[in-house]
């Protein structure tokens, strides 16, 4: 697997490829033609800013973004595998595989029982650790028991796990 250096690396040199390209088109860049045409093919969409600020730096001329954050390209980086599955899930996937699932599940496999993690903390799920987490509060205004042995439907359990990894992530 490439580390995240070698990435970066890639996506420099592919980054400097593509504006070596335009620069040397130039004298036929029709700049709103082609955010017009970023902007209609929906898998390029997150890239109409991007296409914007590449075009600014290359022309000076202002198309509505003469600044960019190229940490939201971050994440994809981070999370990316050379393997089938990559992105988001394969890192969801990755994380329940290192972390293990704290209680266990029901019997019908809707519910995750919620246990203590060894060191004394009420956890449920894969590592949603209901009160350091701050999670106590959602689950008294959802209905939902706190005590060990307590069953809590997974997708509850599930949704605030992914609301704690995106918090860091995009923190």
């Amino acid at each position: 697997m490439i580390q995240v250096s070698q990435k970066l690396k890639v996506m420099k040199i592919n980054l400097l490829n593509y504006l070596k390209i335009i620069k040397e088109a130039k004298s036929d860049l029709k700049p709103k033609l082609l955010i017009t045409t970023v902007e209609k093919v929906k898998r390029q969409q997150d890239f109409t800013d991007l296409t914007k600020y590449l075009l600014y730096k290359l022309t000076g001329e202002s198309f509505g973004v003469t600044e960019f954050d190229f940490l939201v390209f971050m994440s994809q980086v981070l999370f990316s595998s050379m393997s089938r599955g990559g992105g988001y899930d394969q890192f969801i996937r990755w994380l329940h595989a290192w972390e293990g699932m704290s209680g266990s599940l029901s019997a019908d496999g809707t519910k995750y029982i919620i246990g203590d993690d060894g060191y004394g903390n009420i956890t449920v799920g894969y590592g949603v650790d209901i009160f350091n987490g701050g999670f106590a509060e959602r689950f008294a205004a959802a209905g939902y028991p706190t005590s060990v042995g307590s069953e809590v439907d997974n997708e509850f359990v599930d949704n605030l796990e992914k609301e704690e990894i995106n918090e860091k992530i995009y923190k």
